[in-house]
This record gives C-alpha cells, structure tokens and sequence, in this order.
C-alpha cells in the first residue's frame, strides 16, 4: 500500500488529476464516513465532527506513516495495528468526549 500511495504523489507532480481522483475515492471517502460516525454522536463533544475526523486521521496515521514514509519503521503487524487502533481510539475518546 505504501508504495501505491507513493507511486500516485508522484504522479500527481505531473497529472494533478491522478492525484484528485484518487482523493476522491480513497481519502475522502474516509473521511466523510468518519464525519458521519461523529455526527451521531454530537451531543457528546464540543468540537465539529469535520475538525474530529481530521484530528482521529492524524492520530492514527500521522506519526505511523511518517516514520514509514522515511524508512525508518517496518509495516506494522496485524496485532500492532490493532493495539495502535484501540490505544489511540482509548485516547482520543478520552480527549474530545464527555
């Protein structure tokens, strides 16, 4: 997945519109799931369900994908992606939500 990821940011350089289709289908799609899960649950947080679902994204994937990204970290097992969901799921309840 990595290398499909980083095959299309490349190609994007030269075809903006690779990279805006594959946004629309993958990323953005996510996105507006995620967008929808907090929706039904409004009442128990302060924040935007848009500003949750960009915070939840970048807790789960920012640091992962940045250590991948240079090389510096293996893929992560199956059970260690589990752990690392549950872990920052655990957090970022605790944080956003009454």
């Amino acid at each position: 997945m990595l290398f499909r990821s980083r095959l299309i940011f490349q190609e994007t350089v030269k075809s903006p519109d690779i990279g805006q289709f594959y946004y629309t289908i993958g990323p953005q799609v996510a996105y507006e799931n995620l967008a929808k899960i907090f929706e039904a649950h409004q009442a128990e947080t302060d924040f935007d369900p848009a500003r949750l679902t960009h915070y939840f994204v970048a807790m789960i994937l920012h640091w992962i994908m940045t250590q991948r990204d240079c090389g510096v970290r293996k893929p992560l097992t199956k059970s260690e992606v589990k752990a690392l969901a549950h872990e920052v799921t655990d957090d970022f309840l605790k944080a956003f939500f009454k």
